[in-house]
């Protein structure tokens, strides 16, 4: 079964997606080639990861320090939604989360 990015956005907020998209495959951008082309894998949906932004609570303690968002915490945007949530994928043994923009809307295809 096939999860595309457009079903994704469409899903994200729903209180069922967490459970709905494990087992799912998707195409996933993972790169550019020396060519200068992307590269895309098919991968398999293990999870769903939320990142928080990462906040400093010295504060309570009198020291005036801000660490901020971190990059894998930002929110992105997914079509017209912003979310922190990433999908934790599988790839030939290998498991790695992403973010939901870097899945294709565009059918499998063999190389």
């Amino acid at each position: 079964m096939r999860l595309t990015r457009n079903i994704l956005e469409k899903w994200v907020d729903q209180p069922f997606f967490e459970s709905v998209v494990v087992g799912f495959f998707v195409r996933v951008l993972i790169g550019m080639s020396k060519e200068k082309r992307m590269v895309y894998r098919l991968a398999q949906v293990q999870g769903t990861i939320k990142k928080y932004p990462q906040f400093s609570y010295s504060f309570l303690f009198n020291i005036h320090t801000y660490s901020g968002v971190t990059d894998a915490a930002r929110p992105y945007q997914l079509g017209k939604k912003e979310t922190c949530k990433q999908l934790s994928l599988k790839h030939a043994g290998n498991e790695k989360s992403f973010r939901m923009e870097f899945v294709s809307n565009q059918h499998f295809t063999e190389v």
